[in-house]
């Protein structure tokens, strides 16, 4: 997948999704058709804060009953598992907070918590930053 960058800090449990907003409104896109298990090749670059390079974006479609997204790391993989409303929802999420009018930083966090509709219980948090 070009121009989206994926780092983490799995010491701080916090993973970073980077692109422009094109790219981000891109997999957005995506995300609101998976129907399948699918691997994109991601670009990598240094990042002292987030040392570890994710390599692949791997998305896994799975009847779940929870509605929401399971996070899982293998490797240089990351991987999102859910059902459609699962990715509706994050799809959904970053079409809608990155628009023409995003700037350079902008960003959002996607962390579990009890009562969370977004992530299964995990203690990864999702950063999505406008580049």
């Amino acid at each position: 997948m070009e121009s989206i960058f994926i780092n983490g800090n799995l010491e701080d449990s916090e993973i970073e999704v980077l692109g422009k907003v094109s790219a981000l409104n891109a997999l957005g896109n995506i995300l609101n058709k998976v129907n399948t298990v699918t691997l994109f090749k991601l670009q990598t670059y240094s990042n002292k804060f987030y040392p570890k390079k994710f390599e692949f974006l791997q998305l896994i479609y799975h009847d779940d009953k929870t509605n929401r997204i399971s996070i899982k790391i293998e490797g240089n993989r990351l991987i999102l598992k859910g059902n459609s409303i699962a990715f509706n929802i994050l799809g959904d999420s970053l079409n809608n907070f990155f628009d023409d009018e995003s700037q350079k930083n902008d960003h959002f966090h996607i962390d579990y918590y009890d009562g969370n509709d977004v992530l299964n219980p995990t203690n990864i948090s999702l950063v999505f930053i406008c580049l």
